[in-house]
C-alpha cells in the first residue's frame, strides 16, 4: 500500500503523530509519505482513500497517548531533561 498522510499542525504535535503513524506503516512494509496540508501532492499517486474526521482522529490519538510514557516535571515530551 502507498499511503499519504496529510497533516496540519500549529505547534508540531500533530505532525509528530503523523510521522509516528507513517513509521508504523513503513515497518509493516508499506510506503508512507507525510505532507503538510498546504503542500499535499496529487492523490492519484496513492492507493485508495480513507478520510477521517476530527472525532475519529481524536479517539485514535487518545489511545496512542495512553500508551506513551509520561514526562516528569524535569523531562520534555521526548524524555530529554529541560534546562
Amino acid at each position: 500500500m502507498k499511503a499519504l498522510i496529510v497533516v496540519a499542525s500549529r505547534h508540531g504535535a500533530t505532525r509528530g503523530i503523523a510521522n509516528a503513524l507513517a513509521e508504523e506503516l513503513r515497518q509493516d512494509g508499506h510506503t508512507a509519505d507525510v505532507s503538510p496540508a498546504t503542500d499535499a501532492p496529487a492523490l492519484a499517486r496513492y492507493d485508495d482513500g480513507d478520510f477521517r474526521d476530527w472525532a475519529t482522529i481524536r479517539a485514535w490519538a487518545d489511545e496512542i497517548s495512553a500508551t506513551l510514557p509520561t514526562a516528569t516535571a524535569t523531562e520534555g515530551a521526548l524524555g530529554s531533561t529541560l534546562v
